[in-house]
Formats: structure tokens, C-alpha cells, sequence
């Protein structure tokens, strides 16, 4: 069985460099387009497919290169970053316009089980965010993004920009998580200081 990772980031921004992601190359694709992308060792072919209804979408299938069964992963509705390290891959999604984006982790990447989703990794990290957050505090800009992976260690920041319901200022929150990869589990939260210092990354509050 060949094991891989797909983490998907929903958003879109200016990368940092491969080396303190950990990672091997970037893709950009947009919801307009017909791209076909392949994995560095070659094992894997993901294929972006624009809408023939002029829905404003377009829509990833990942097959093995050795068949021509696809598999649809999720849809895109406006644009993505698609990152590989080795035959892993990284999906970064704008999903909805420019105030929220959410990450997809399929894990691993094996037909006779394949991930429907992907939605766990974010549904652990919002969990801890709603739980951190009080309760007067409304999410109007939501930002997770890959700091960096190191094995089976995945390193995410969260910025978030909240406002209160009475009165209401804007506020900031950096949420850094160390994830362990299989079996999903949050290993260590950090803050915006041990992001910067251990990772090399940031926060995200603005598209």
C-alpha cells in the first residue's frame, strides 16, 4: 500500500520558501482552468477541471498514473495553491471569497480506502478555536495556513480577526497547532511568538 498525505489550505497567498515548509514545489490553479498536475515521484495525477455550466467552479480528481479511474477530491470555487513534498500534496483553496478558508488533510492516499472529505484537521482546529475564543466574539476573517511538515509533524498558524457583538473593534488572534499526522491528533498549541521562533512562520490576518 502506498501511503500519502493531501493537506489542503483554503486560501491564497504568497508562498514562503520550500525549504521551511519542508515541501517540494507549488502549483497555482484557478477556478477557470484546465490543469493537469503531477506528483514529483510520479505515483499520482490530479486534474483540475473547469465547470461546463459556467458555474464558476472548477473541480479536483486525483487518480494513480498507472489507471484512469479518477477520484474526485472537492470543488474549487475560486482558486488554490497545490503544494507537493515528495508525493504529498498540499491543497490551499479560497473557498469562500476573501474572509474564510479552511484546510483538508487525506491521509493516507490509498484507493481501497479513500478519504471522503478530508475535513477532520479542520474540524479538530476550529473546535480548539471555539473553545478559546469568547463567546461575545463573532469570526469575520478566518486564515489557516502550513507552516511547515516535518514527517508526520504538520505545523499550522490560524489568523483570525473577530469582532465583538457590543461593543465592536476588531481584534487579532495567532493560533499556531502541531499536528501529528496519523492518528490525527493536536500534539502542542503555540502562540504568535514560538510560531515565529521554532517555524519560521506567521499569522495570516489579511487576503
Amino acid at each position: 500500500m502506498i501511503r500519502y498525505i493531501i493537506i489542503i489550505e483554503l486560501s491564497l497567498f504568497c508562498a514562503q520558501v520550500y525549504a521551511q515548509k519542508n515541501i517540494s514545489s507549488e502549483t497555482l490553479v484557478s477556478w477557470g482552468e484546465n490543469k493537469t498536475i503531477i506528483s514529483p515521484e510520479r505515483n499520482w495525477i490530479i486534474d483540475i477541471v473547469s465547470s461546463k455550466d459556467n458555474d464558476e467552479n472548477a473541480y479536483a480528481y486525483l487518480r494513480k498514473t498507472t489507471q484512469n479511474k479518477p477520484y474526485f477530491l472537492f470543488e474549487i470555487p475560486r482558486n488554490a495553491v497545490v503544494y507537493w513534498k515528495r508525493d504529498i500534496a498540499i491543497f490551499v483553496e479560497d473557498m469562500f471569497a476573501s474572509s474564510r478558508y479552511q484546510i483538508r488533510l487525506f491521509y493516507p492516499l490509498d484507493t481501497d480506502s479513500f478519504p471522503k472529505n478530508g475535513l477532520e484537521i479542520e474540524d479538530l482546529i476550529s473546535s480548539d478555536i471555539n473553545k478559546r475564543l469568547k463567546p461575545t466574539e463573532e469570526i469575520v476573517y478566518y486564515h489557516p495556513r502550513l507552516v511547515s511538515w516535518i514527517e508526520d509533524k504538520i505545523v499550522v498558524s490560524v489568523g483570525i480577526t473577530t469582532v465583538n457583538i457590543e461593543p465592536r473593534p476588531f481584534l487579532l488572534h495567532c493560533f499556531g497547532y502541531e499536528i501529528n499526522a496519523q492518528p490525527l491528533k493536536i500534539t502542542a498549541t503555540l502562540d504568535e511568538g514560538e510560531i515565529k521562533e521554532k517555524y519560521g512562520g506567521a499569522c495570516q490576518f489579511n487576503p
